[in-house]
């Protein structure tokens, strides 16, 4: 025979909207499990624990525990980002079982989860119930349960869980970024730079875009054509040493390429 006992609801959490690329700086006030959740996240999210830095891609949410009196610092790449920061506590209710939650502190890394398109339809509810005043707080606890429940269920089942965090792809990308502003002058070929990095030509493209929201020769265009106005403004460079300075053999191609990027010639800056 059931008894006729009531039951306490299980979850208690914080959460915060984090919007544009200022950055959020706390402390923690107690231990938690943190869920940063990149909702509109166009370029990379990084965050660090006690000067630990990491990194999110675009499609990428994190699981992972948090001591009391550690120093987070979470920062979106664009002013039109948007991320969603979840707390749970790990004293108290929480939605997050204790057996999970055991299985998160083991891992330092944190789990990675994969954004799908429920958590995209929820992103959305969630930004919609902000503007229905009366029932506003209990709508987005029940969506922000329901965004739990998708994270909960990504590590029960572990085939779902793309790994723990690996710096490892940002560094060598941050690494051939370098590598092209280090000397403009030169002119590396997409086989060049994989090789450098040590990676592979696929690799290198596919996360350089995802990183930068930019192919590599878009960037390399970018960071020439600034460079080579910043040279001619000074005064002090004829156009045929800009163009030597940022890999152009010949003045022509040069004056050709600096016109399709900013839509007039360079010579034109000496006349302003």
């Amino acid at each position: 025979m059931q008894s006729n006992v009531f039951h306490q609801a299980s979850y208690t959490f914080k959460y915060l909207w984090i919007k544009g690329n200022s950055p959020l700086h706390f402390i923690t006030d107690d231990s938690f499990i943190l869920n940063i959740l990149t909702a509109a996240c166009s370029g990379v999210l990084s965050f660090s624990i006690n000067d630990d830095q990491r990194y999110l891609e675009n499609n990428e949410n994190i699981l992972l525990s948090v001591k009391k009196g550690e120093e987070i610092i979470i920062k979106n790449d664009n002013t039109s980002d948007l991320s969603l920061l979840i707390l749970y506590p790990k004293i108290g209710l929480s939605p997050i079982p204790q057996e999970i939650q055991n299985t998160i502190q083991l891992l330092p890394g944190g789990h990675i989860t994969k954004k799908d398109n429920r958590l995209h339809l929820l992103f959305e509810q969630l930004c919609e119930s902000t503007q229905v005043i009366p029932v506003r707080g209990l709508t987005q606890e029940i969506i922000l349960l329901k965004i739990s429940l998708l994270q909960i269920q990504s590590l029960i089942h572990p085939e779902n869980l793309k790994g723990s965090l690996n710096n490892i792809h940002h560094e060598k990308i941050i690494l051939a970024k370098e590598i092209i502003e280090q000397d403009l002058s030169k002119n590396y070929t997409i086989p060049e730079l994989a090789k450098l990095i040590g990676t592979n030509v696929q690799y290198l493209k596919k996360h350089f875009k995802q990183h930068f929201n930019q192919t590599i020769l878009s960037y390399s265009t970018e960071r020439k054509m600034v460079y080579a106005k910043e040279l001619i403004l000074t005064g002090n460079y004829r156009v045929a040493d800009v163009a030597r300075m940022t890999g152009y053999k010949h003045s022509t191609h040069f004056t050709t390429a600096f016109k399709r990027y900013y839509g007039f010639i360079p010579n034109s800056l000496r006349q302003q």
